[in-house]
């Protein structure tokens, strides 16, 4: 339940992303918009926990901030196969890869609390 969670706050941040960051652009239909969810969930599931115990030390010596480099190095590798998607420019990648972020943080606070009760 929370993958699918995860698979709509990715394509929601998606849209919020293409709405307000120049540079970030999706030609796709809804069930695209959806694949994009569901790779960008599973390159964090399966890409993510190496990459950050990989670069553990930079993350912690950034206070996190390369954590959010990581995530748009993810968002970059999905955009390689979802070719609907485009995000032209190191900024709109960060900017985007913040949004995204930021949606996906809120849905798992919700999904946790949602759990506990």
């Amino acid at each position: 339940m929370r993958f699918i969670a995860h698979i709509i706050a990715n394509a929601i941040g998606l849209l919020v992303a293409v709405y307000y960051v120049p540079g970030v652009s999706f030609s796709g239909d809804f069930k695209v918009l959806l694949v994009f969810g569901a790779i960008l969930g599973l390159i964090n599931f399966f890409v993510k926990p190496v990459l950050k115990l990989v670069f553990g030390p930079l993350i912690i010596l950034s206070l996190g901030i390369f954590g959010l480099l990581i995530n748009a190095f993810l968002l970059w590798i999905t955009t390689i196969f979802i070719k609907e998607l485009t995000i032209n420019g190191f900024w709109a990648m960060l900017y985007a890869t913040f949004i995204i972020t930021a949606i996906n943080i809120v849905v798992s606070f919700i999904a946790k609390k949602a759990k506990s009760n």
